[in-house]
């Protein structure tokens, strides 16, 4: 479970889209690897202000995909989605490497190209995750392994530094999620 604390914590704050009067953007799509919050404060703003106006009325597109149920067949779990406004698709990511470079410039930078979806784990009936191959098929993620025989969970951006691309025809990301309700594990103990 090492490398997964970021992912714990954004799955909590999705809880408090529970209350009333309360929103959430995706922003792991933009971030560095070792800082939590992203220096391309431009590209979360924007996102802030869509959430913005369109809770004050106004027509605009304010949510990426959001996860909305699962099917397994087969060898594969099919994955089906709200928001996805026109149709899904993959988007090149690059996300710094090193801190107080340029969002984008950094030369290490990590990238997920826009022909291959990335950043999705599939695990059995033993609960050990394996990077999964995922395509787009209508409005829908069809996840699978060579690893995973009998499919029983998908995980997407399930990592503290989450390289992910799936992205709603809009330009907004997927927000993280997961299909099982796996107890969280045990990241720090304090000694």
């Amino acid at each position: 479970m090492k490398g997964q604390a970021w992912a714990w914590q954004r799955d909590a704050q999705a809880y408090g889209l529970n209350e009333p009067n309360t929103e959430m953007i995706a922003t792991h799509d933009v971030g560095e690897m070792h800082d939590i919050h992203p220096q391309d404060k431009m590209t979360v703003g924007k996102r802030f202000a869509q959430m913005v106006a369109k809770n004050a009325g106004e027509k605009v597109v304010a949510h990426g995909p959001k996860f909305k149920s699962f099917v397994v067949k087969g060898q594969s779990i099919i994955i089906s989605f709200e928001n996805t406004y026109g149709g899904l698709m993959t988007k090149e990511v690059r996300m710094n490497h090193n801190a107080k470079i340029a969002p984008g410039k950094d030369p290490k930078a990590h990238r997920a190209s826009s022909t291959e979806l990335v950043g999705f784990v599939i695990c059995g009936e033993n609960k050990t995750f394996h990077e999964a191959k995922a395509v787009i098929k209508d409005d829908k993620v069809i996840v699978s392994s060579p690893k995973v025989s009998k499919p029983l969970a998908v995980r997407y951006a399930w990592k503290t530094f989450a390289l992910a691309n799936l992205y709603n025809k809009e330009g907004l990301p997927a927000y993280q999620f997961r299909t099982d309700n796996f107890i969280m594990p045990v990241i720090y103990n304090a000694k």
